[in-house]
């Protein structure tokens, strides 16, 4: 890759190939006179990995596969915003550098589901529904060029999530209202069926 305007001499990716336990893994380079830099690592073949690319107190969210040969090109100066990738792989991380200008790394998504917890459960769930519309809408609009697997994968991991904080709801919303641990939750936590 290559950092123009660069304001250090190190990049690093981080990432966990055990989905059970976080163990991650890093690797790091050091940016030449013109800021480029070289970082070659492994992953699990046939899956997605999660991976972060570390510049300067910034950070670039990608999901690669085995086989990905990626280039970025970004100004140091405006790192979010002018991410660019070339090679193999690209397309999924444009998509993700774009999907963050717009709505933020991954985790606000889980960070916006949790705060629907504070409210009642129809509202709650609403909440829940619309980010999830938000999320497919725009992969829908911006899937050209994207491998159908990570389409299904992306999708499938913003579902997943949805899933996950409905069955966290009646415990974590009286968590919340009570501002306590409690081993007994009211029946109108329940969630609509």
């Amino acid at each position: 890759g290559i950092i123009k305007n660069k304001t250090i001499d190190q990049v690093s990716v981080i990432y966990n190939t055990n989905r059970i336990a976080y163990y991650p893994q890093e690797y790091s380079a050091v940016l030449d006179g013109k800021g480029h830099f070289s970082i070659a690592f492994a992953v699990p073949k046939k899956t997605h990995t999660e991976v972060t690319l570390r510049y300067s107190g910034q950070a670039a969210e990608m999901i690669v596969r085995a086989g990905d040969s990626l280039v970025l090109t970004t100004d140091g100066a405006h790192f979010d915003s002018s991410l660019h990738y070339a090679g193999r792989g690209a397309a999924v991380q444009n998509m993700l550098a774009k999907h963050a200008l717009q709505f933020g790394k991954t985790q606000v998504y889980v960070v916006r589901v949790k705060e629907a917890i504070n409210k009642n459960p129809k509202d709650f769930l609403g909440d829940i529904n619309q980010l999830l519309k938000e999320e497919l809408a725009f992969t829908e609009k911006n899937k050209a060029g994207l491998p159908p697997a990570f389409i299904k994968y992306w999708n499938a991991w913003h579902q997943y999530f949805n899933y996950f904080m409905m069955q966290q709801y009646p415990r974590a919303h009286e968590t919340i209202v009570l501002r306590r641990q409690t081993d007994t939750i009211p029946e109108t936590n329940n969630l609509p069926v």
